[in-house]
C-alpha cells in the first residue's frame, strides 16, 4: 500500500525579478527563523526556477523543546531561468501552523544579488540568544559579505535567554558540532554574564570553564577555525537598573572587563569583538541602537553588530560601491560603518 502524503503550503512568496537578468541567472539568499515550540517539525525548501519547483538543500528540522529556541534556515540558490518573479515556498507534511520568531528584521526575507561574483567561501557558526537572533544580525553580516563577493555557510544554535554553559546541555548543539568543518565560530553570551564574571569573583571559575569547554568542543570539529567572543552592550532601561548593575557606564565598563577576561584566559578563543564599545559610539552620535524595550537591539543594531563582525572576519575595508545598507537609509547605514571601522581601528 502506498503511502500518500498531503503536504501542507505555509510560507509562498515572491519578489520582483531585476530587469537585467546577467546569463548566468540570479543569486539569491533565503532567510527565516521558526519558534521550535509551536511549529511543526520538518520542513522543506523550495525555489521555483523555468516554472517549476526546485528543493535547495537538506531543509530545516525543528526540534521541539520545552523552551523555545530559534530555529534558522538561510539557503543560497540561483535562478537560471527566472520569470517575473523570484518565488519560494516552504513546505511540511503536517498540519498545525508555523510561528515566525519575533524581533527579526524582514522574517522571512529573500536577497537578491546580480551579477555579483562570488571571490571566496566561509563556513561559520552563531552561537547565542536574542541578542543574535533579533533583527536576524547573522543574515545582516551574509547579506553585507555576499553583496562584496564573499559567500557566508552558516549554521546557528539561538535561545532566548541562554549563557553558554546552558548551550552545551541543549539538543541543538551537537547538530552545529555535526556541520562542516567551521572557518569562524561566533560565541554570543548571555548579556549579563561577562559583567557578572567581572564583579563577582564566585562566578568566575564556571563562566570561564563554559565558555573554554564550548570552544574546545567546537574546535576539535573545527581545527583551524577561528572563534570570536562577542563583547555585547549594556542596557539603557533603567527600570531594571540596568540590569542590576545600578547605572549604564558601570555595566559597560564590567561588561567590557570581564569580556576581555574571559577571551585572555581562555585557549580556544581567538578574539574579541568589541560590539559594546560600538554601541557606546552610536549612543554618543544620537543614533539609536536599542529596541523599545531599551535592552536588545534594533535593526540599527543588528546591523552595526554585523558591520564590526564584518571587519573583524574580512578585515580591509567595505566596497562603498556595494549595496550595503540592508533596509536601513543611506545615511543611517553609512555612519553606522564608520562606527564599526573607528570602534576595530581602537
Amino acid at each position: 500500500m502506498k503511502t500518500i502524503l498531503l503536504f501542507l503550503t505555509i510560507f509562498s512568496f515572491a519578489v520582483k525579478t531585476p530587469t537585467e537578468v546577467p546569463p548566468q541567472g540570479i543569486d539569491a539568499d533565503f532567510y527565516i527563523n521558526l519558534k521550535s515550540a509551536t511549529t511543526p517539525q520538518h520542513w522543506n525548501f523550495e525555489y521555483e526556477d523555468g516554472g517549476q519547483w526546485m528543493a535547495c538543500g537538506t531543509g530545516l528540522d525543528v526540534k521541539h523543546y520545552a523552551q523555545d529556541e530559534v530555529a534558522t534556515l538561510v539557503e543560497s540558490f540561483t535562478v537560471k531561468h527566472p520569470s517575473d518573479s523570484i518565488r519560494v515556498r516552504m513546505i511540511c507534511n503536517e498540519q498545525a501552523d508555523a510561528k515566525l520568531c519575533a524581533g527579526t528584521w524582514g522574517n522571512p526575507q529573500i536577497v537578491l544579488y546580480p551579477a555579483i561574483p562570488i571571490q571566496d567561501e566561509k563556513n561559520i557558526a552563531f552561537i547565542g540568544n536574542s541578542f543574535t537572533f533579533f533583527y536576524a544580525s547573522y543574515f545582516l553580516l551574509k547579506q553585507i559579505a555576499r553583496a562584496q563577493g564573499h559567500q557566508i555557510r552558516m549554521n546557528c544554535s539561538l535561545r532566548g535567554g541562554y549563557t553558554l554553559g546552558k548551550h552545551l546541555q541543549t539538543e541543538r548543539l551537537p547538530i552545529v558540532e555535526a556541520g562542516s568543518a567551521y572557518d569562524i565560530i561566533l560565541l554570543q553570551d548571555q548579556s549579563q554574564n561577562a559583567a557578572r564574571y567581572a564583579s563577582d569573583k564566585k562566578r568566575q571559575a564556571a563562566v570561564q570553564a563554559d565558555a573554554q569547554q564550548l570552544a574546545n568542543r567546537m574546535r576539535t570539529g573545527s581545527p583551524e577555525v577561528r572563534i570570536i567572543y562577542e563583547c555585547t552592550w549594556a542596557y539603557e532601561d533603567n527600570k531594571s537598573e540596568y540590569g542590576g548593575f545600578k547605572s549604564f557606564s558601570h555595566f559597560d565598563k564590567l561588561l567590557r572587563k570581564g569580556s576581555k577576561a574571559i577571551v585572555w584566559k581562555s585557549t580556544d578563543i581567538d578574539l574579541l569583538s568589541p560590539i559594546g564599545q560600538a554601541f557606546e559610539l552610536a549612543r554618543k552620535q544620537g543614533i539609536n541602537v536599542y529596541g523599545p524595550d531599551k535592552k536588545h537591539q534594533s535593526l540599527e543594531g543588528s546591523y552595526l553588530k554585523a558591520c564590526v563582525n564584518y571587519l573583524l572576519i574580512y578585515g580591509g575595508s567595505f566596497d562603498e560601491t556595494a549595496s550595503l545598507d540592508c533596509g536601513l537609509d543611506n545615511a543611517t547605514a553609512k555612519k553606522l560603518r564608520m562606527i564599526a571601522y573607528r570602534t576595530c581601528d581602537r
